[in-house]
């Protein structure tokens, strides 16, 4: 009997990674929201109102050096880098993202950015709401769903396989 490697055995190893690959276009969607959003300029101590969904922090100049945008209030909101890459286009320049607060406690901050080396700074300031993560929480069960999918996929047509080679009892 010729060995053959049934069509399911690859539709399963297809289930997974096409689940992950929905879950990275829904959720960059959410990021495709922060690209149109409104920015609004601010300088230094500049209050600025955070939502729940939190706040992302922009600047004109790609800085080769590590700037910190913080709040000095008692019951401060975290800004961190986001941890990758993002621009935008704006009128005749490029606006790069520097830092994101999410899971803020709404409210007025008052918050500033500094080069750690102290130098001059000639950069500008914006900032914009962060969108509405919902998608990308849709997309992690889309990923847990496809994964499993693909799992019980796999196991039922190995036990098929085996069955059928054993032949009818």
């Amino acid at each position: 009997m010729k060995q053959t490697t049934p069509p399911l055995y690859l539709a399963a190893f297809a289930l997974s990674p096409g689940g992950w690959m929905a879950a990275a276009l829904n959720a960059a969607g959410d990021w495709q929201d922060l690209d149109t959003a409104k920015f609004r300029p601010f300088a230094a101590q500049t209050v600025v109102p955070v939502t729940e969904n939190g706040i992302a922090i922009f600047t004109t100049i790609d800085q080769g050096r590590q700037v910190t945008c913080r709040s000095e209030q008692k019951d401060s909101v975290l800004l961190k880098d986001p941890g990758f890459d993002f621009t935008t286009e704006r009128g005749s320049g490029e606006w790069h993202l520097l830092a994101v607060s999410k899971d803020a406690k709404p409210g007025n901050y008052a918050i500033g950015c500094t080069p750690r080396d102290r130098m001059s700074d000639s950069a500008l300031y914006s900032y914009a709401g962060l969108p509405d993560f919902r998608r990308a929480s849709i997309g992690n069960g889309a990923v847990s769903i496809a994964t499993l999918a693909a799992v019980i996929l796999t196991i039922w047509t190995f036990v098929r396989r085996r069955r059928h080679k054993k032949g009818p009892k």
